[in-house]
């Protein structure tokens, strides 16, 4: 069997805003610094450093994590490329 590799031409990119400041308080493994903690002083690595855990490891991956913005508040500055809301 192929696999089927779409070529960079095909692929269809779109960007999305999602309201992502809500979390269970669950640490998991944190070992240096708390989930409270950090959610108090920097959320926005929270939001990165859980999206990352998610993304495959290697260069894939890190070309992916590339990719992500993450901002708080609803100010971004990407209003060029028409980001759509992602509703669940």
């Amino acid at each position: 069997m192929k696999t089927y590799m779409p070529s960079a031409a095909k692929i269809e990119r779109k960007w999305y805003v999602v309201d992502a400041f809500r979390h269970s308080e669950y640490v998991g493994s944190a070992k240096y610094t708390t989930l409270r903690e950090m959610l108090r002083t920097k959320p926005v690595r929270v939001v990165e450093k859980a999206v990352r855990g998610m993304l495959p490891k290697g260069r894939l991956g890190e070309q992916m994590y590339k990719k992500l913005y993450v901002y708080e508040g609803g100010e971004h500055n990407h209003a060029a490329q028409k980001p759509e809301v992602l509703t669940f």
